[in-house]
């Protein structure tokens, strides 16, 4: 892809795949050390938004102000079809944004399996990502 003098979408596109790139490791790191599982689904769940979004963001695509990621697989669909492959893995992480972000009655507690495969699911996004970008 050849950029117009002006083109700000790869540095914009950057930001948010370094800012989905923190949220991964802030995962990784809180399972490691025996972090809350809740925050642990959380941060899986951001660094897939937010690496989705760098994607929409570096090929000019719009989106609204949504955190619903299989809206935004949608949208990156629309681009490579291939991502279709990760709908399942978006569906699992999905609920993960509301229910460990609000308290409604208590706070969530999922298991270590459940914050484990979210780490794994947000790691296959993540990577898939990167190599369709190479960032």
């Amino acid at each position: 892809m050849v950029k117009a003098k002006n083109d700000l979408r790869p540095e914009a596109a950057f930001r948010w795949f370094e800012k989905g790139k923190r949220e991964y490791s802030s995962a990784v790191l809180n399972l490691k050390f025996g972090g809350y599982s809740d925050t642990i689904c959380f941060l899986a769940h951001q660094a897939v938004e937010k690496t989705l979004k760098g994607f929409l963001v570096f090929h000019g695509i719009r989106f609204q102000k949504e955190h619903n990621l299989l809206y935004l697989l949608r949208l990156c669909a629309k681009v490579d079809k291939e991502f279709l492959d990760l709908k399942e893995n978006c569906k699992i992480l999905d609920p993960y944004y509301i229910e460990t972000r609000y308290p409604l009655d208590f706070p969530i507690e999922y298991s270590k399996e459940q914050a484990e495969q979210a780490v794994d699911l947000a790691g296959e996004v993540v990577d898939f990502v990167k190599r369709k970008i190479k960032f």
